[in-house]
């Protein structure tokens, strides 16, 4: 697993969106 991206299944490398990311509105902060 990739956080933003999931494998679709268990037997390819197809990637999909993974449905418990999410973005964080505050990113910016981090590069104070």
């Amino acid at each position: 697993m990739y956080c933003l991206f999931e494998y679709a299944s268990d037997n390819n490398f197809s990637l999909q969106i993974n449905p418990a990311s999410s973005v964080n509105p505050e990113h910016l902060q981090y590069f104070r």
